[in-house]
C-alpha cells in the first residue's frame, strides 16, 4: 500500500475500480475490493489528487511539484503539463471530459478546458468544499464562514445561479425549495456565545436533514441517469436493429423523466433529439440538436442528427459541413454502437450528396 497519508479516493465511472493518491508520491490503482493493480509514479511531489476520466481507461494525477498526468490503466504515462490553476487540491473533470473544476488552497475554483484554457473563476475566496453536478453544468461551491453559492457552467462560461449567507446566530445555509444542500457546518465551527447549545442544536438537525437531502439527490440523479440509459438502449433497438416504433414512445417518456432532474443536461437532450428525430418530429429534435451543440457536447451522433435534418430538407451544404464534422471532428466515444452508425450514415450521406453535386450542370 501506499507509504504515507491518502490525499484521495475515487471509484471509476463502472465502480470496478479505484485510485488513491497520496503523500508518498505516487497514486494507485485497485480493484473494489482493494487488490492492488498499478502504481503510477513519476510525480516529485506528493500527489494531491487522481481521477478517472469518463471513459474508465484513464487516469488523470495532479501534484505538488506542479505538474498533472494523464496514465492508462496499465501505468503507462501519457501526458504531462503545468497544472492549471497552480496549486490544485481537488479536481473534478465534468462527465463529458471537456471540463475541469479546480480548487485549491488559497484561491477561488476555476473552470479549465481539457486542453488547459481558463475559462472561468468562481467567485472571489477559497472554497471548503467544490462539487459538480452528474450534468456537468453546476458547480456548488461553499466557504468556511457557511457562505455557499451555485454556478451555471454552460456552455463555456460561469454565472451565479444562488448563493446565501449564514444568518445572525446562525452558521449554515440551505436553499429556500429544500432541494439541494448548500451549507452544513459542524457545531465546532459555530461561535461561542450564550446561546451557543442552540446553536449547535440546530446545526446537528440541519445535518441529518442534509444528509438525508443529499441522499435523495443522489437518488434522483441515479434514476435520471438509469431512465437515459434505457431510453438510449430502446432508440438504439429502434434505429440499429429495426425493432418496433412503438418502443420510440417508451424512449420518450424515459428521457423525459432524466430531463425533469437535470433539464439542462446535454447528454439527457442529445438522447431526446435522436428519439424524436426518429419519432419524424424535426422541428423539436433540431432544438434540442442546438441546445446540445452550444454545450460544446462534439459526438459523432449529434453531427449525424442535424446533418439528416439539413439533408431531409433539402440542405445540402448544411448537411455536407455536419456530416464532415462527424467523421472528422468528433471527440469521445459515447455509447459506442450508435457512434459508428451515425459515422457511416454520415459517410454513406456524403458520398451520395457529393456524387449528386458532380452530376449537377
Amino acid at each position: 500500500g501506499h507509504e504515507k497519508w491518502l490525499s484521495s479516493l475515487r471509484f471509476s465511472p463502472d465502480g470496478s475500480k479505484i485510485v488513491t493518491a497520496s503523500q508518498d508520491n505516487t497514486a494507485r490503482l485497485w480493484t473494489s475490493d482493494g487488490k492492488p493493480l498499478v502504481t503510477f509514479s513519476g510525480h516529485a511531489d506528493w500527489v494531491s489528487d487522481a481521477i478517472f476520466h469518463p471513459d474508465g481507461q484513464h487516469v488523470q494525477t495532479w501534484s505538488k511539484d506542479g505538474t498533472t498526468r494523464v496514465w492508462t490503466l496499465d501505468g503507462r504515462e501519457v501526458a504531462t503539463r503545468p497544472a492549471p490553476g497552480g496549486d490544485t487540491d481537488r479536481a473534478h473533470l465534468t462527465r463529458d471530459g471537456r471540463r475541469i473544476v479546480l480548487r485549491s488552497r488559497d484561491s477561488a475554483p476555476t473552470v479549465w478546458s481539457i486542453e488547459g484554457e481558463l475559462l472561468a473563476t468562481l467567485g472571489t475566496h477559497h472554497s471548503y468544499t467544490v462539487a459538480v453536478s452528474h450534468d456537468g453544468t453546476k458547480v456548488f461551491a461553499s466557504g468556511n464562514g457557511g457562505d455557499a453559492s451555485v454556478y451555471s457552467i454552460f456552455p463555456d462560461t460561469a454565472s451565479l445561479v444562488s448563493g446565501v449567507q449564514p444568518r445572525i446566530g446562525r452558521c449554515f445555509g440551505i436553499d429556500k425549495r429544500r432541494e439541494l444542500l448548500i451549507a452544513a457546518a459542524p457545531p465546532s465551527w459555530c461561535p461561542a456565545g450564550p446561546d451557543r447549545k442552540t446553536r449547535e442544536r440546530e446545526a446537528q438537525q440541519l445535518s441529518s436533514a442534509a444528509s438525508q437531502l443529499a441522499v435523495q439527490n443522489l437518488i434522483r440523479q441515479a434514476k435520471a441517469k438509469l431512465d437515459n440509459k434505457q431510453a438510449w438502449e430502446k432508440l438504439e433497438d429502434v434505429v440499429i436493429n429495426g425493432a418496433d416504433q412503438g418502443r420510440l414512445e417508451e424512449a420518450l417518456k424515459e428521457v423525459q423523466e432524466a430531463l425533469v432532474v437535470a433539464p439542462s443536461s446535454p447528454i439527457y437532450l442529445d438522447t431526446r433529439a435522436h428519439i424524436l428525430l426518429a419519432l419524424g418530429r424535426s422541428d423539436e429534435a433540431e432544438a434540442d440538436f442546438n441546445r446540445v451543440l452550444a454545450a460544446g457536447l462534439d459526438a459523432a451522433a449529434t453531427f449525424w442528427g442535424v446533418g439528416r435534418i439539413a439533408d431531409v430538407r433539402g440542405d445540402a451544404a448544411r448537411a455536407i459541413k455536419y456530416y464532415e464534422k462527424a467523421t472528422t471532428e468528433a471527440s469521445g466515444s459515447f455509447n459506442d454502437p450508435f457512434q459508428d452508425y451515425a459515422r457511416r450514415m454520415s459517410r454513406d450521406g456524403l458520398v451520395r450528396l457529393r456524387a449528386a453535386a458532380s452530376k449537377s450542370p
